[in-house]
C-alpha cells in the first residue's frame, strides 16, 4: 500500500511538472511570437519603434501578471488535488516526522528508566 501511495505521488508530481513545463514553454512561445509580430510592424513602417517599445512594455507586464496568476492556479489546483486523494502535504509530513522524533526520544527515556 505504501509503495502504491509513493508511486502515485511520484506520478502526480511528474505529471504536474510536465504540465508546468509545457505551459511555461507555451507562454514563452506566445511572448516570442508577439514580439516578432510587433517587430514586423516596425520593419514595415506601420508603427514607430517608440510605440513598439510601449506596446511590448505593456504586454510584458500583462504576460507577467498572467504568469503569476497561472502559477497561483497551478499551486491551488495541486494542493486541492492532493487533498482530495488524501496525499499528505510536505508540512503534514514534516509535522508527523517531528512528532515521531519526539515520541522516539520519550520512549528512549522511558526505556532508560525501566532498565535502572
Amino acid at each position: 500500500m505504501e509503495k502504491n501511495i509513493s508511486k502515485m505521488q511520484e506520478n502526480i508530481s511528474d505529471y504536474a511538472r510536465k504540465v508546468w513545463d509545457d505551459s511555461r514553454s507555451n507562454l514563452q512561445k506566445v511572448e516570442k511570437d508577439v514580439s516578432s509580430f510587433i517587430k514586423r510592424f516596425v520593419d514595415n513602417g506601420k508603427i514607430a519603434p517608440v510605440d513598439a517599445e510601449k506596446i511590448m512594455s505593456k504586454l510584458s507586464k500583462r504576460f507577467e501578471k498572467r504568469r503569476v496568476e497561472f502559477e497561483r492556479m497551478i499551486d491551488d489546483g495541486s494542493r486541492w488535488t492532493l487533498h482530495r486523494i488524501s496525499v499528505p502535504t510536505k508540512d503534514e509530513l514534516d509535522k508527523l516526522s517531528k512528532r515521531i522524533d519526539q515520541l522516539s526520544r520519550r520512549i528512549g527515556t522511558l526505556k532508560k528508566g525501566l532498565s535502572v
